[in-house]
């Protein structure tokens, strides 16, 4: 996906969100036509292809979105902190973890300040009941990111698919955010707060263990059917002082 489209498509939410369908229309015409931009690419038939099933997907996300998001306009688009020229410095995780930097694809304001964090993914995503369990922490830590930079209220985290048969975010959301959501993500407030310090807390530990030296490889939990690499992995072979 190319960035670009991202940004209008997302711009275009906050018509496809009013819930009427003359404002559902205009952000699928704009869609259109930001696609039919002329850009360098493969073969035309073959660029044609592309376009169409891009177009499609996003078109659903769009669908998907006005029909059952929260209703908050996006604010930040890429918002990167941590790094140079930034606006932001990075996220101290604390207790000798040291900091994180990062690039957030998108983040919603509503009212009071509320805020969504969405992270764009192909098909794969992950409910926030997992997080832990599979060292998925990546919008955990922009929530987090988005509470101590920005001074908003995180209320959801979520990984938003862009393609496949379903098109549900995954992750966590709390109780009181308005739209439909997946029923095992949604916590009432007290459990989204301790999924946050859960995960600053593993955040800690496995950035101080990585950086003493003591991080072990675990194929097994490389990916959810096991080793990703199993042709090259080295993780079985015996450390060099067992071979001794």
């Amino acid at each position: 996906m190319m960035s670009k489209d991202f940004e209008r498509a997302e711009l275009y939410l906050c018509l496809a969100r009013s819930f009427l369908p003359p404002a559902g229309q205009v952000a699928f015409a704009a869609l259109r036509d930001a696609l039919a931009e002329p850009r360098r690419g493969p073969e035309p038939a073959r660029r044609r292809a592309l376009l169409r099933g891009l177009e499609a997907d996003l078109e659903r996300y769009l669908r998907t979105e006005a029909e059952c998001g929260a209703g908050y306009e996006p604010a930040e688009l890429e918002w990167s902190f941590g790094g140079a020229g930034d606006a932001h410095g990075p996220l101290a995780l604390g207790g000798d973890g040291g900091s994180v930097t990062g690039r957030v694809d998108r983040v919603d304001v509503g009212p009071g300040g509320a805020a969504i964090v969405r992270d764009y993914k192909g098909r794969s995503v992950v409910g926030g009941v997992k997080w832990a369990d599979e060292l998925q922490l990546q919008v955990a830590l922009y929530l987090l990111a988005v509470r101590d930079l920005l001074g908003l209220e995180p209320v959801a985290g979520l990984y938003q698919p862009l393609a496949g048969r379903k098109l549900a975010p995954r992750g966590l959301v709390r109780d009181d955010v308005p739209g439909a959501y997946t029923r095992t993500d949604v916590v009432d407030p007290g459990a989204f707060e301790a999924a946050l310090d859960e995960a600053r807390e593993l955040a800690v530990r496995t950035a101080v263990d990585l950086h003493s030296g003591r991080i072990e490889p675990c194929p097994e939990r490389c990916s959810s059917r096991g080793c990703r690499y199993p042709g090259i992995c080295r993780a079985g072979e015996p450390k060099p002082e067992a071979a001794a």
